[in-house]
């Protein structure tokens, strides 16, 4: 954490140290560790929940946490994080919450999107609607919305994927992206990309991607 011009460190969240960080909507800080998930207050750590979870975005309805098996709702003031959308069997990478109200997962199976009813307490057994494949598509590892409504979707293994409607386009080695390695991606709120990778941070526009200097 940050102190005057300095940092220090404070308490670890668990063994394995931070794996992402996030935030409420009344802008505390979330913590989310291998040990599970803390909420920052201050100076101090508050544990929130207690297990194994790859990612996290809080809804309405509480806080999501994606894990290796599907998803998880932990609400209100408890400690027990219930499953929710029970036929998604997949790990959960990234999630997304849409301007639609939709929940996007990013999985092991690809994106998968989740309509807005998926939480109400009449439809909990309510079906994730899974995107036919991309050719050649893997691991969906990223997940970023622009402002047109479209979704990015960055694989491990096969580049980057812009969904809009029943439109889908790719962007590999010819758009100036590599094809494997894509860690975030990252809408710049004026019609560009960022896209982080194992190789660089690449800067995209209208389609191509250019490697910033420095960040190889």
């Amino acid at each position: 954490v940050r102190a005057g011009e300095g940092f220090r460190a404070l308490r670890a969240p668990g063994p394995g140290g931070v794996r992402r960080l996030g935030a409420r909507r009344d802008g505390t800080p979330l913590v989310l560790g291998f040990g599970g998930l803390f909420a920052l207050e201050g100076d101090e750590l508050t544990r929130l929940w207690s297990g194994n979870a790859l990612c996290m975005v809080e809804s309405e309805h509480g806080i999501l946490l994606g894990n290796g098996r599907g998803l998880r709702l932990l609400a209100g003031t408890g400690t027990d994080a219930r499953e929710v959308v029970p036929s998604l069997r997949s790990a959960v990478h990234a999630l997304l919450l849409a301007h639609d109200g939709a929940l996007w997962a990013g999985t092991d199976l690809g994106p998968v999107r989740v309509e807005r009813a998926w939480l109400e307490e009449d439809a909990r057994a309510a079906s994730a609607v899974q995107l036919p494949p991309s050719p050649g598509a893997r691991s969906a590892r990223t997940l970023c919305e622009d402002r047109e409504g479209g979704l990015w979707v960055g694989y491990s293994e096969s580049g980057l994927l812009r969904l809009r409607a029943a439109e889908v386009n790719a962007y590999r080695g010819e758009s100036g992206l590599p094809s494997r390695g894509i860690t975030t991606v990252l809408g710049d709120g004026r019609g560009g990309l960022f896209v982080g990778t194992t190789s660089g941070l690449y800067r995209g526009r209208s389609g191509k991607f250019t490697l910033l200097e420095g960040s190889a």
